[in-house]
Order: structure tokens, then C-alpha cells, then sequence
């Protein structure tokens, strides 16, 4: 992605996707600056130690709504592991 993407969502309203990079002073630019975050989270690495640093980051600057989104839950083969990561 080159930049961020806009999507206008009524007369005064748009809505702006920014990809954060992973590094800390990246994170803390996004946390000065978002009201909604989605963490989309690869279930086969799971929560890295980014992750969590990115959530106190978010804390101290305002805490704004955190979604978590999973993906590649469809590449595990055991249902009790796949129970154990959700």
C-alpha cells in the first residue's frame, strides 16, 4: 500500500484506512491519531510481544476502539488447537 485510503461516507463524514508499520515510532504516531483500530492478527504466529506494546501505547494516548481480527484460521488441521487459539 503507497498511502493511506480514503473512503467518503456521507456528506462531512470519510473514513481513512492507515497501515501502521512495526516499528515503535510508527505505533506511536497511530495511537496520537486513531479512533478506531483493527489488529489483524495471523493465528498461526499469534499475539507477538508488537502487539501488546501497541496496546499500551494506545492506552496512554486515549484508548480508542480495538477490534482483533484473526486470519488463517483455516490452515489448522486440529479442531482443539483451532479451539485453543480463538
Amino acid at each position: 500500500m503507497a498511502g493511506p485510503i480514503r473512503i467518503l461516507a456521507g456528506g462531512k463524514r470519510r473514513i481513512q484506512f492507515v497501515g501502521c508499520p512495526n516499528n515503535v515510532n510508527g505505533m506511536i504516531d497511530a495511537a496520537k491519531y486513531a479512533d478506531a483500530v483493527i489488529f489483524v492478527v495471523d493465528a498461526g504466529y499469534g499475539f507477538e510481544m508488537e502487539t501488546f506494546e501497541f496496546l499500551e501505547l494506545l492506552k496512554v494516548h486515549g484508548m480508542p476502539k480495538v477490534m482483533g481480527v484473526l486470519t488463517y484460521l483455516d490452515t489448522f488441521r486440529n479442531k482443539t488447537m483451532l479451539a485453543n487459539t480463538q
